[in-house]
């Protein structure tokens, strides 16, 4: 099984991709997408207010009254600002009907970022969709909290009192299971002299 396969936007098939985009969007996939032009003298963005070279999430979308929408968002410059979509389906677009706009709770606001495009024009206006998965660290990851002192603190193994050292077991149910185990120690200067002093 392959863990990375390309779906160009603009391929034979773009309607596999959509099909992909909202599968993704049930299972909560992050999906972004981005006009990557590295290499290229172009300009630093479109004539319809994209960015070149920067990623946009797509938040939402489906089909609306035969229409295939999908509501994106850039991160604010450091100004606050952020350049948005001019196309069809933006603020200032009269395609919106008022049926629209109340079904998708959709306001007029040109300076939040974000901003409706239909399908079609991603696929034309972007060449990269990235589709990743977010797993919930419930079932990923497990941490324990203890400490070597007292009767735990038996020592290295050239003493028989090591045995008494905090020990776990580990039981990997799966075979080619990939684990990373991290041992860590706090720094008494941040945890009220617990933990030890790092330079």
């Amino acid at each position: 099984k392959r863990e990375k396969e390309w779906i160009q936007p603009k391929g034979e098939t773009p309607d596999r991709l959509w099909d992909e985009m909202m599968e993704k969007m049930k299972t909560e996939h992050v999906i972004g997408c981005a006009n990557n032009t590295k290499g290229q003298p172009r300009p630093s963005s479109t004539n319809k207010g994209l960015e070149l070279n920067r990623a946009y999430a797509v938040v939402t979308g489906g089909d609306f009254e035969d229409y295939r929408l999908l509501r994106l968002r850039i991160p604010l410059n450091e100004d606050g600002t952020a350049k948005e979509w001019t196309g069809k389906w933006s603020d200032a677009s009269y395609a919106w009907s008022t049926r629209l706009m109340q079904m998708l709770h959709y306001s007029r606001d040109s300076a939040d970022g974000t901003f409706w495009m239909e399908y079609k024009d991603l696929c034309r206006h972007f060449n990269k969709v990235y589709m990743c998965r977010m797993l919930d660290d419930l079932w990923t990851r497990f941490a324990v909290k203890s400490r070597w002192m007292d009767e735990t603190a038996g020592g290295c193994t050239n003493f028989i009192s090591w045995r008494n050292n905090n020990q776990w077991l580990l039981t990997i149910s799966r075979p080619n299971t990939k684990l990373i185990i991290k041992l860590t120690q706090p720094d008494a200067r941040k945890t009220m002299g617990n933990g030890r002093h790092y330079s």
